[in-house]
């Protein structure tokens, strides 16, 4: 019996049905996929990946603030000076429970997180023991400056973990990226084992895929690239665009960073008259990011702003008025700043007067013209510490010839292994230099084949050298 035209339309009507069916089963298929793909993907970034790096980094710099309030204490023996030590212990702590918390994500990780922790506990140890024997009296102070070094090689071991922590991320994001483009090979195969007829629809929604994750890339590469434009220009706007030229003297600066966006540093270094005098200025603030950039510009402004509101100021009463200002000033609770501030005054022989006064920075070195270099050590109190603090100053007098060469401690701490640059080699350094320029440029060249290319910290030199009267000066940056 011939098959009706009303059978044929029911079961073109199912068929129909079966298709919509099928493709709308395809379709669902590929949106569950793709979410799962694209879900999987989001915890490995963001519940693991991000707060693996951040935590690793922070881990880190507390243990640098721990490392500068000893340090401090063991310079000033004032108890205040143990504040940053002790604010950076509750921090440390949370960052190592958040690495242990994200490393079973990645076995590799846990053993390193493990270590790490390790080596927190020993440095925790040699910081406590630090602390005793700079409380026990003048022979303990002696004894824990002669382990300083040790104390050095410690960290240097901690902030190697900390690499292979950030460089086990690195292999980790090269597998969850692998992983990811697995999955989503795998579930385009699924779907078209389902039905060809959906071919389409998969082939939309892996381009779109593929797409969200470029763009996501490219957002992330293009934040970077923005984060460390506007922190370059940010560090730039904290020092001189150029040295001014500074009549019968010859100058030279040099500043290296070695933070890369956020993690800009605190040093800084300035020039400017007031009164007849120059004023050299050459500063460190505790810290990186934003926050110690923030700090920087407040302390370079506050010493100008001292000197030039009172033309006759003494240094001492400059760095008391820093003091003040970082004190009362918004900032991190772990923050305070060193500087040494030089006023030179010429008179009519050509010869000058220097006052030299610092806070808690590393000396002035004076060299003068026949070679003779002297280290101009007043170490007074780190700013931004403590209230009752007191700053002295010297002064010297100058010759045709002579030369001022302020620096920051990224210079002296330059490390190759367990070895730092020291202060014997740049007392060498400068002994053998001809002027500003080639000083600033030689000891920029030795830190750097010192250190193999690796400083890590930055670096700030300032250096000037009196010419004859007759001779413009004329400033190079």
């Amino acid at each position: 019996m011939p098959e009706s035209s009303e059978s044929r339309s029911h079961r073109l009507a199912a068929a129909f049905a079966a298709l919509i069916a099928l493709i709308a089963a395809v379709a669902a298929t590929g949106v569950w996929a793709v979410n799962s793909v694209n879900d999987e993907a989001n915890h490995r970034y963001l519940g693991v990946l991000i707060p693996m790096r951040k935590s690793a980094r922070d881990l880190v710099l507390q243990m640098v603030n721990e490392e500068t309030g000893v340090r401090g204490y063991l310079i000033t023996t004032r108890r205040s000076s143990l504040r940053p030590y002790l604010l950076a212990q509750p921090a440390r702590t949370e960052d190592l429970r958040t690495l242990r918390s994200v490393a079973n994500d990645d076995p590799a990780i846990v053993p390193l997180v493990a270590r790490a922790g390790a080596q927190a506990a020993v440095l925790d140890r040699y910081f406590a023991d630090e602390i005793a024997l700079v409380a026990s009296g003048p022979r303990g102070v002696t004894a824990a400056r002669r382990n300083v070094e040790a104390g050095t090689t410690k960290f240097d071991r901690f902030r190697a973990t900390e690499a292979a922590i950030l460089a086990q991320a690195d292999l980790y994001t090269g597998r969850s990226q692998r992983s990811q483009d697995n999955d989503a090979h795998y579930a385009t195969a699924v779907i078209v084992v389902l039905a060809l007829a959906s071919v389409g629809i998969a082939g939309v929604l892996a381009f779109r895929t593929a797409r969200r994750n470029r763009l996501l890339i490219a957002g992330i590469e293009s934040a970077r690239d923005r984060e460390h434009d506007v922190a370059s220009v940010l560090q730039q706007s904290l020092l001189p665009v150029r040295l001014p030229a500074v009549p019968g003297m010859r100058l030279a600066s040099c500043f290296i960073p070695v933070g890369e966006g956020i993690q800009m540093g605190g040093d800084f270094y300035d020039v400017f008259e007031a009164g007849g005098a120059w004023y050299l200025v050459v500063g460190d603030v505790c810290g990186k990011g934003p926050a110690a950039a923030r700090l920087t510009a407040l302390c370079r402004n506050a010493i100008r702003t001292s000197v030039l509101s009172e033309h006759e100021t003494s240094l001492p009463t400059v760095l008391r008025a820093l003091n003040r200002v970082i004190l009362r000033a918004d900032r991190e609770p772990l923050q305070f700043c060193t500087a040494a501030i030089a006023s030179v005054r010429r008179d009519a022989t050509g010869a000058a007067d220097a006052e030299i006064a610092s806070a808690g920075h590393p000396p002035v070195l004076l060299r003068r013209a026949d070679g003779e270099v002297e280290p101009i050590e007043r170490l007074g109190a780190l700013a931004g510490v403590a209230e009752d603090v007191e700053f002295t100053s010297v002064t010297r007098r100058l010759a045709v010839g002579d030369m001022l060469f302020m620096y920051t401690d990224g210079v002296t701490d330059a490390r190759r292994g367990g070895e730092v640059f020291g202060e014997e080699r740049l007392a060498a350094a400068v002994r053998a230099a001809t002027g500003p320029g080639p000083l600033v440029a030689g000891i920029q060249e030795q830190i750097a084949a010192f250190a193999g290319g690796h400083v890590l910290d930055d670096v700030a030199m300032l250096a000037a050298q009196v010419e004859q009267p007759a001779v413009s000066g004329r400033g190079s940056a």
